[in-house]
C-alpha cells in the first residue's frame, strides 16, 4: 500500500508539470542552429543546454528529417543541421504532443493535448474538436480512421468528422482510476485488425469489430491500470502497467515477468522493439529494460541515461537509437548511452 501510494503522489507531481503545458521556451530562437542556441536552466529538471523537460514522442520523417513531441516546448524539428522549436505560432494544435504518425509523402500527424496537427510538409494545420479533451494516445488504423484515446474515452476521427466511440467497461473490484474514470490511455490494432484500449482501471477492451471483450486481473493481467500496448513482431501483445510490470499475451493466456522475478519494474511504460528484435520498455524511477528474446537485460542507473524516467524508444533509419523521458533527448550507441544537447550528440 505504501508503495503504491508513493507511486501516485509520484504521478500526480509528474502530472501536474505536464498535463496542462503547451508552452514554448522563449529563449529558443526558432531558426537557430544547434551550436548557438542560449542556455535556460529548467527550473524541474537541467541538464547543461536540454532540449526539453519532457521528451514524449519520437519519429523520423519520409525524408531523413527527425521529430520530436514534448511537453514544454512544443515540437523539435532536426533536418541533420538545424534545430527548430515550433508551437502554436506555427499552426501547431497547445500542449505536449504524445504521438507522431507518419502520412504520405512528408505528411504527419500529431496528437497534441487540445487536438491533432497535421504537417503537409510545410506547414501546419490546426484540427481542434469539442469532443477532444486531453489526448493520450493515437493510433491510424488500416483504413486510415484515427483512433484518439482521450480523458473521456475514444473518439474516432475519418478526416472530416469526429465521432465518439462508445465502449463498455469491464467489471472489476476496485474501480479507482489512477487519473481519468474514462480515460484510454493506448491503443493498438493487432494482426487480425481487432483494437485493444489500455483503460485507467478496467484493464483492456478489445472490439474486433462485432464484439467487446474485456481482459482484467481476474483473467490474469498483471493490473487494471494501463500504460502502453505493443504487438510483437511474434504476435504476442506486451502490456506495461502502472502497478503490476508488464503482461505478455500469447494468445491464450498472460504470463507476469515481474511476478516470475524476471524483472523488478512494477510501473512501467514505453514499449519499443528494435530493427534486431529486442524488446526495451521503460520502468518509472528504475532503469530501463532490454529483453534479447531469452534474457531480460537491467540497464543499472549507473550505466544508463541520465534520466529516472523514460517514456519512448526509437530507432531510424540510420541505426540510431534514441530515446526520450525526463530530463529530454538521449541516445544509445550501443555501448553507452549518451544525453543530446542543443550542441552535441546528433551525429
Amino acid at each position: 500500500m505504501t508503495n503504491h501510494f508513493l507511486q501516485f503522489i509520484s504521478l500526480g507531481i509528474l502530472l501536474l508539470s505536464i498535463c496542462s503545458c503547451a508552452g514554448t521556451d522563449p529563449q529558443n530562437n526558432p531558426t537557430q542552429k544547434i551550436d548557438s542556441a542560449a542556455p535556460y536552466v529548467d527550473p524541474h529538471f537541467y541538464i547543461e543546454d536540454q532540449l526539453s523537460q519532457y521528451v514524449f514522442s519520437i519519429q523520423e520523417g519520409n525524408n531523413g528529417d527527425m521529430w520530436f513531441g514534448t511537453s514544454l516546448y512544443g515540437l523539435l524539428h532536426y533536418n541533420g543541421d538545424t534545430l527548430v522549436y515550433l508551437d502554436e505560432k506555427d499552426g501547431l494544435a497547445g500542449g505536449r504532443i504524445t504521438s507522431i504518425t507518419k502520412g504520405g509523402g512528408d505528411t504527419l500527424w500529431l496528437s497534441c493535448y487540445s487536438g491533432l496537427s497535421y504537417y503537409n510538409g510545410n506547414t501546419f494545420t490546426s484540427i481542434e474538436d469539442e469532443s477532444i479533451i486531453e489526448i493520450w494516445s493515437m493510433i491510424r488504423d488500416r483504413d486510415n480512421t484515427f483512433w484518439i484515446g482521450t480523458r473521456d474515452g475514444v473518439v474516432k476521427y475519418d478526416g472530416k468528422t469526429f465521432s465518439k466511440f462508445y465502449m463498455p467497461k469491464a467489471t472489476v473490484k476496485d474501480t479507482t482510476s489512477m487519473i481519468w474514470y474514462d480515460r484510454v490511455s493506448s491503443i493498438l490494432q493487432d494482426r487480425d485488425g481487432t483494437m485493444w484500449f489500455g483503460t485507467d482501471g478496467f484493464g483492456i477492451t478489445t472490439f474486433d469489430g462485432k464484439t467487446f471483450s474485456h481482459f482484467t486481473t481476474d483473467n490474469g493481467l498483471a493490473d487494471n491500470n494501463i500504460s502502453s500496448i505493443m504487438e510483437a513482431e511474434d504476435g504476442r501483445i506486451w502490456i506495461s502497467t502502472m502497478f503490476g510490470g508488464i503482461s505478455i499475451y500469447d494468445g491464450q493466456s498472460f504470463s507476469n515477468p515481474s511476478a516470475e522475478g524476471l524483472i523488478t519494474a512494477e510501473e512501467t511504460s514505453g514499449f519499443y522493439q528494435a530493427k534486431n528484435g529486442d524488446i526495451w520498455f521503460a520502468s518509472e524511477h528504475d532503469t530501463i529494460y532490454r529483453y534479447d528474446g531469452q534474457t531480460y537485460h537491467k540497464i543499472e542507473k549507473e550505466n544508463g541515461p541520465n534520466t529516472s524516467s523514460m517514456l519512448c524508444f526509437f530507432e531510424d533509419s540510420k541505426g540510431r537509437f534514441w530515446m526520450g523521458g525526463w530530463g529530454g533527448l538521449f541516445r544509445y550507441d550501443g555501448e553507452q548511452f549518451h544525453t543530446v544537447t542543443k550542441k552535441e550528440g546528433w551525429k
